[in-house]
């Protein structure tokens, strides 16, 4: 339920009028179905090894073949002044160390399921903050979409399996 519900508000978050899909689109596709096999992979490694050098390991490979690419793709130069530095420091990590490096050891913790839930809390959580600091225009849709994926992640957290029910009240 909460993934459809999730499956929902990103919806409305990001499809046009029409409900014709570009190219783009199919790339945004695909890469959100890599995306859910990372989640499924890491929840299966995280209980197997040591989570944090994984999530250690996924940033440092992850930086070194996009510096392969970004050198027959670009030009690559090193920032020119403090702000840049500082800049790039704080994405990477913050954002980078923090998120990606962390997300194994949290994972290990809880389900699959809502590890993918939280992740659809990024397209929200980007509007809303577009709206606010960018001024840009949400709309209706945008609003029930933001709407519908927090509603997501509450669902996942009112549900409890049959099963696990059962072996509460045979505890207490």
């Amino acid at each position: 339920m909460g993934a459809a519900t999730a499956l929902a508000g990103v919806a409305l978050l990001t499809l046009r009028e029409s409900l014709s899909v570009d190219a783009g689109e199919w790339f945004c596709l695909a890469a959100a179905m890599l995306y859910a096999g990372s989640i499924i992979l890491t929840d299966r490694l995280s209980r197997q090894d040591d989570p944090l050098t994984m999530g250690i390991l996924e940033v440092g490979f992850v930086g070194l073949f996009a510096l392969i690419v970004s050198l027959f793709t670009e030009t690559p130069r090193l920032p020119a002044g403090i702000v840049e530095w500082g800049v790039i420091l704080m994405l990477a990590v913050v954002c980078t160390g923090f998120g990606f490096t962390l997300q194994p050891v949290a994972q290990r913790y809880t389900s699959v399921e809502r590890a993918g839930l939280f992740c659809a809390l990024n397209p929200a959580s980007a509007a809303l903050l577009g709206a606010v600091f960018l001024h840009e225009r949400l709309g209706w849709r945008g609003f029930v979409g933001c709407l519908l994926v927090l509603a997501s992640v509450a669902l996942s957290h009112l549900e409890k399996p049959a099963k696990q029910e059962t072996e509460e009240r045979t505890t207490t």
